[in-house]
């Protein structure tokens, strides 16, 4: 779920057409605190907030609009993370925010080579 800003399609309703953009929340360490997962893991709490928020805009509401906006939401973000290691940038691979300075770049790298259980050498070891 590493993606600043994301078009994830529109939706049809009465005729008008209304885009489903979204700023996810987790790039950012201090407002991704509030997040927490719903739905069994599908989305998080952000995204149902945003979700509401969309769905406010349309009048009348359809039924179950935020829970199905939500998974939506979720599913898409999902794609975009599984993705997003076939992506040449390298801040797009780790999640990071494009201005995040090379030493959180590096930080991040370890981390993830660290859950996997292998060594960035000649750095530090996790055994």
């Amino acid at each position: 779920l590493l993606v600043h800003s994301k078009n994830m399609g529109s939706m049809t309703y009465f005729g008008q057409e209304y885009p489903i953009d979204v700023y996810n929340p987790l790039v950012d360490p201090i407002s991704g605190e509030d997040c927490h997962t719903i739905m069994h893991g599908k989305s998080n709490s952000c995204l149902e907030k945003e979700a509401r928020k969309f769905c406010d805009r349309l009048w009348p509401t359809p039924n179950n609009c935020v829970n199905d906006i939500t998974l939506h939401m979720g599913t898409q973000m999902e794609m975009v993370d599984q993705k997003r290691l076939d992506a040449k940038c390298s801040y797009k691979r780790f999640g990071l925010e494009m201005d995040a300075p090379g030493r959180e770049l590096y930080k991040k790298a370890a981390s993830v080579v660290r859950s996997r259980g292998m060594n960035m050498s000649p750095f530090r070891r996790v055994d």
